[in-house]
């Protein structure tokens, strides 16, 4: 048996929901509209926490790695510094997503 894929995705798509009547069929299509973003919103969050959780492990052994090679320490403190602004910018960033996300 095929299934129509005629099925309206997004709440803000669906017209006269205002109108709709509890049982009908369009209440039906709101709340699956509705379910659809929750869960996409969810997924989206579970995929930053995950990434975040993942990039400060990264930042954490970058910074607490011995190094072999010590030739040019002055040029490696700057640049550590430099990455480290980079670092804090994008960490920074991410938090106020987070932060966005929550709110949602």
């Amino acid at each position: 048996m095929v299934r129509p894929n005629n099925k309206r995705k997004r709440v803000s798509k669906i017209k006269d929901k205002e109108k709709a009547h509890p049982y009908s069929r369009k209440a039906r299509q709101i709340n699956r509209a509705m379910h659809k973003e929750t869960n996409i919103a969810k997924a989206k969050s579970e995929r930053i926490n995950a990434a975040l959780g993942r990039g400060q492990k990264i930042v954490w052994f970058r910074d607490n790695m011995d190094k072999s090679d010590d030739s040019d320490e002055e040029d490696d403190e700057e640049e550590k510094e430099e990455e480290e602004d980079k670092a804090d910018a994008k960490l920074k960033k991410k938090m106020w997503t987070m932060l966005e996300l929550r709110q949602l």
